[in-house]
């Protein structure tokens, strides 16, 4: 498990964005989270970026994910 950042996207906007202990996903791979209204949205993992602190040791992966509709 990692520490993860996920921003989430939906028409150029944020939709939402935290942090989160999961299994890094991979790029293209799709996600579903529960929304407010509690129906479910997916999301195509776009961009994953490690980020480090300034002694090189990891601090977190952050995913980048894109909202689809089916």
């Amino acid at each position: 498990m990692s520490k993860v950042r996920l921003v989430l996207m939906y028409d150029g906007k944020v939709d939402n964005d935290f942090m989160t202990e999961m299994e890094t996903p991979k790029k293209n791979e799709s996600i579903t989270i529960i929304g407010t209204d509690d129906d479910y949205l997916d999301y195509k993992i776009e961009f994953i970026q490690h980020f480090l602190d300034r002694f090189g040791d990891f601090q977190y992966v952050m995913v980048t994910a894109i909202r689809y509709e089916e």
